[in-house]
């Protein structure tokens, strides 16, 4: 399903989860509600940040056998982009009121904070059956869908889990210099880094020239910051007209969620039904990165992220 959510129809999706909740007489305040607001939030964030991602990651073509290397790039770099977003935004108040420990630090602790507990859950699932049944007319004969669902939250949950453990240990193998290759790149790349090189300008805050990776012909020099600030805007925006439309008693602006949300896919900003075809990319050379990374013997010119 979450494949599906990145293609189309994000905007008709968060439409039918937030009609749920108003049909119910939720508030804004209710953890449902504060749910759809993080679809929202989370699927403005892709469209900005995903161009980026996919310009300098690059991606695997079955058809071009040097592209290999780029395999696991997408997944490492949000890592890597996770981290120092944290550490940009660590000393600003609404982070310092998440009780978050950094990524890629020994008190990794995302299990403790995104882990949903099971009377949670139960509220939840159908809750996301329902929508995604509204939204996905195809879906409706899946009579396992409330299973996936389940499954695939307790699947998180465990994840976090083996990620949290896993960086943990990994740090306490390099600061002791005792690090055993781990031999797997792709779980190297789904770990967040403690050490990165310093050279690599990750955020673009050169404002390197880039270009849209789904053929538009577009060139940019945002940095991630400025891509961050995009997103935080557009998504100030849409929750600002939701919530004032919340108390209407009127069912049209309902329709209108999606519309200001866009029904596109998720790899690009443009408000396109056109599932985006990526064409253009200059890959960093993440794959040296996670190669040292997996091996771990850390060079002497990387930098610690957080202790």
């Amino acid at each position: 399903m979450g494949s599906l959510i990145h293609r189309r129809s994000l905007g008709s999706l968060c439409a039918n989860m937030l009609g749920d909740c108003w049909s119910k007489g939720y508030s804004t305040e209710h953890p449902l509600v504060i749910y759809s607001f993080g679809f929202i939030t989370h699927g403005i964030l892709d469209r900005h940040f995903h161009p980026f991602i996919n310009y300098f990651s690059g991606w695997y073509d079955h058809s071009k056998p040097h592209t290999k290397a780029f395999r696991y790039n997408h997944s490492f770099y949000e890592r890597i982009l996770d981290v120092l977003l944290y550490k940009e935004f660590l000393n600003q108040k609404w982070m310092t009121d998440l009780v978050l420990t950094p990524p890629g630090s020994r008190a990794q602790n995302f299990a403790e904070y995104f882990t949903i507990a099971p009377h949670d859950r139960d509220v939840l699932v159908p809750f996301l059956t329902q929508s995604i049944f509204k939204t996905y007319e195809k879906t409706q004969t899946d009579t396992k869908m409330s299973q996936r669902i389940t499954h695939a939250l307790a699947d998180s949950s465990g994840f976090y889990q083996y990620c949290d453990k896993a960086v943990s240990k990994r740090v306490d193998q390099i600061i002791e210099n005792t690090p055993a290759p781990i031999q797997n790149l792709k779980w190297t790349g789904l770990l967040h880094p403690t050490f990165l090189p310093s050279d690599m300008d990750f955020l673009n805050t050169s404002h390197q020239t880039w270009q849209d990776p789904c053929g538009f012909g577009e060139w940019i020099q945002s940095s991630v910051l400025d891509l961050w600030n995009q997103a935080l805007r557009e998504s100030c925006s849409i929750i600002a007209w939701i919530t004032t439309q919340w108390n209407t008693k009127n069912t049209d602006w309902l329709g209108g969620v999606s519309q200001i949300i866009g029904n596109s896919d998720l790899r690009n900003t443009r408000p396109s039904d056109k599932l985006c075809t990526l064409e253009y990319c200059e890959p960093k050379d993440l794959f040296q990165v996670l190669k040292v990374l997996d091996e771990g013997t850390i060079p002497p010119d990387w930098v610690r992220i957080f202790p």
